[in-house]
């Protein structure tokens, strides 16, 4: 409407149909508390009508409902939450025949990489479109440090209060203060870690052939990679030994590849454990044990295990306890492991059964960890055994 074309068509585009209704509530309240407004704007049950035969809608994220739209101007809101870029699409596309259309997304970060509002992040940043981010200097800020949040909040001290944001500070999780005030995109919805804890452990350390390790593996034969940590027995190094994702070819994955690969990091390493969750990989594991390898099961659906493992390692990390190689693809496995808190306790998972976002070595760290502490309070009695 603002644009001064007849026939002008105006749409914000909202979330579910309740947030739409919420939405276009509020812009027939404020129709209705300017009276300038009030004398040229009038208002029906689901549009307001404008001058020179111009609307204004609000739509929800129902793409398939916006197709063969016309809009002059859009208002496309938190674009982070949306699940795809139909609707986003539908709107772009349908703006073709209007003379000066306008499509303007307003979002604060996400956590989601695949995402329409990723995409649009990376080509602002390059420069494709106009394109306005706040966000603090440093990403590495202390997140309840309150001179960062006045770097990111243009509003703070304004209409945001100081009192709101530092009560956040106290109730919301580091992730979701991250996103939503700080503006930083974040890996997962809820972080394991305290952001910059796992950097903090990196250790420049060398496993000798002769130091005592432990492995651990944890997979599976079509859905997710399956990873092989080490970990040292005494004072706990972590370091990654393998990973290896499903053939596309054979839609599983290559048991040899892998069993050659754990032969390998077993037999060059003075190892004392090598333990694994045993589904579906029963057979594998007996070969390496008719061997005489130290096969240990390790069920990581055990709750019984994996509760006190992961509070062992969260523990270990925040007081320093371990030291890890850097390797970014654990990295990347910790960053993705999200918490899940119930009457059995607290541990990590994915944050849903089809999230393309792997965090098999982060369950190998957790259990090679338990190992080498486990094996770490038993002494040696007999002489250690390599296996070539």
């Amino acid at each position: 409407m603002a644009l001064g074309e007849d026939g002008a068509q105006v749409y914000s585009c909202a979330g579910d149909r309740k947030q739409a209704s919420i939405v276009f509530d509020e812009a027939k309240r404020m129709v209705h508390a300017e009276p300038e407004l009030a004398e040229i704007i009038r208002v029906f049950r689901f549009h307001l009508e404008g001058p020179r035969n111009s609307v204004y809608r609000v739509l929800s994220a129902d793409a398939e409902l916006q197709q063969g739209l016309n809009p002059s101007f859009v208002i496309f809101d938190e674009v982070h939450v949306q699940p795809n870029r139909d609707l986003w699409d539908a709107m772009a596309l349908g703006m073709g025949t209007r003379a000066a259309p306008m499509l303007v997304g307003i979002t604060t970060a996400g956590f989601d990489r695949d995402s329409l509002a990723w995409d649009l992040y990376e080509r602002g940043q390059r420069g494709e479109f106009y394109f306005w981010w706040r966000q603090p200097a440093n990403p590495d800020c202390d997140w309840q440090d309150e001179s960062t949040w006045y770097e990111a909040n243009p509003a703070l001290g304004d209409f945001l209060r100081i009192e709101a944001v530092r009560e956040d500070a106290i109730v919301t999780p580091e992730n979701s203060f991250r996103r939503y005030h700080l503006n930083q995109w974040t890996t997962t919805h809820s972080a394991w870690l305290p952001h910059g804890t796992w950097d903090a452990c990196r250790g420049e350390r060398v496993v000798t052939p002769d130091e005592p390790v432990v492995f651990f593996l944890d997979g599976s034969w079509a859905n997710d990679s399956t990873g092989l940590v080490g970990c040292t027995v005494n004072g706990p190094h972590l370091f990654t030994a393998g990973l290896w994702a499903p053939d596309p070819e054979l839609g599983h994955v290559d048991m040899a590849a892998i069993e050659r690969g754990v032969r390998e990091a077993v037999g060059s390493h003075n190892t004392r454990s090598i333990a694994f969750d045993p589904r579906g990989f029963q057979d594998f594991f007996a070969r390496l044990e008719a061997d005489g390898m130290p096969v240990v099961e390790w069920p990581t659906n055990s709750l019984d295990r994996i509760v006190p493992a992961c509070g062992d390692f969260y523990r270990g990390v925040m007081n320093r306890l371990l030291t890890h190689d850097g390797d970014p693809r654990l990295a990347q496995h910790i960053a993705n492991a999200v918490i899940k808190e119930d009457r059995f306790g607290v541990r990590i998972v994915k944050e849903s059964k089809t999230s393309a976002r792997k965090i098999d070595l982060a369950v190998c760290a957790v259990g090679a960890y338990s190992e080498a502490r486990r094996l770490g309070a038993i002494p040696e009695t007999e002489p250690l055994i390599a296996w070539a």
